[in-house]
């Protein structure tokens, strides 16, 4: 039962950060179907389309500095997206990485799902290797 901090600490905040995440990529594809059915407005459907791609992207970087790093939701969220902008390699290469893992096993069920998880979660980490370093020299 030692081990019940490690899984506990922050989980408040990483939940509010999940949902947080999932409201901003609602919002998005919500826009984007009000502006691609209802009113056609092109531009605004362009921009929500950015938006929505950004949510997306910037989701393992998310992440990666919530169990990484103590730090407030907003700085998380700035520092991640600064991450997006900066190093986009990263941001595709966790992308690529996501559908490497996701063709390899074919979405199946049970612990499989489990194994892929843990697969992405370290391909996203030691892809992420020296991006981490540089923000812990500063």
């Amino acid at each position: 039962m030692y081990n019940q901090k490690g899984y506990c600490s922050d989980f408040l905040q990483k939940v509010g950060l999940g949902a947080g995440q999932m409201l901003v990529i609602i919002m998005c594809w919500t826009n984007i179907e009000f502006f691609t059915l209802q009113v056609r407005i092109f531009p605004f459907t362009i921009i929500f389309m950015i938006l929505f791609a950004a949510a997306v992207l910037v989701t393992p970087n998310l992440y990666m500095l919530a169990s990484r790093y103590e730090m407030k939701n907003i700085q998380i969220a700035k520092t991640a997206v600064t991450l997006l902008i900066a190093k986009p390699v990263s941001a595709l290469g966790n992308i690529v990485a996501l559908g490497v893992v996701l063709a390899a096993f074919e979405i199946s069920a049970g612990t499989t799902v489990l194994f892929m998880g843990s697969v992405y979660g370290f391909l996203v980490m030691f892809m992420n290797q020296s991006v981490l370093r540089k923000l812990e020299s500063k």
